[in-house]
């Protein structure tokens, strides 16, 4: 009973160590992420599924500008992707020709897609913790895995997210989906804070 109860006393002060490391890095990453007013990135994305065994590689590019203008953008294999500025945008893709005007308040594909990368590139922890837990996996670099609270209707089951060493940017985006899918994408070549070109943002 002694050692029960002196066993219970030594795990107070390392679950209170623990949240202190928790909300320190969490409150560390929020702050880095506030600083960060725009983003431009190149990436490699890599999918892996169950069903196959090779890799399926994407490269493109990202651009992000406060307060939520975005440019995602595959270059190779397909040239396609979006553009959102304020409450409009444009999609396009080579393969199929096809170039479409849409708007956030008519799209609702749209505008849960280019939400959630708002979410993530901002880290709004307060937004996500509405729909994930947050796990932090390690404090340097930091690592933050998300489970949805609860199952959702699409294929993600889980993320896992890293950040650079300075913790300004994310530097890979793991994705665990249903069937034992994978999705991993990795930034490189991250310019922070940069001027950047209206046209960005208004032309394909």
């Amino acid at each position: 009973m002694t050692l029960i109860l002196a066993l219970a006393l030594v795990d107070v002060p390392l679950l209170s160590l623990a949240t202190v490391l928790t909300e320190d890095t969490l409150s560390r990453l929020t702050t880095k992420a506030g600083q960060v007013k725009s983003i431009q990135a190149e990436f490699t994305q890599e999918k892996r599924l169950s069903i196959f065994k090779q890799t399926l590689i994407s490269k493109g590019r990202f651009v992000f500008q406060r307060p939520a203008s975005l440019r995602w953008e595959y270059q190779d294999p397909v040239h396609s992707g979006f553009i959102v500025h304020e409450e409009s945008g444009i999609r396009w893709n080579a393969l199929t020709g096809e170039t479409r005007d849409f708007s956030l308040q008519n799209d609702p594909i749209m505008r849960l897609v280019s939400g959630q990368i708002l979410l993530w590139t901002t880290l709004n922890l307060q937004a996500l913790s509405r729909t994930y837990h947050i796990d932090i996996e390690s404090i340097s670099p930091a690592i933050l895995h998300f489970t949805p609270l609860t199952a959702g209707p699409g294929p993600i089951v889980g993320m896992r997210i890293t950040f650079t060493p300075d913790d300004m940017a994310i530097a890979t985006i793991e994705m665990m989906e249903t069937q034992g899918d994978t999705t991993t994408i990795r930034f490189h070549n991250t310019q922070l804070n940069d001027e950047i070109p209206a046209l960005v943002f208004t032309r394909q």
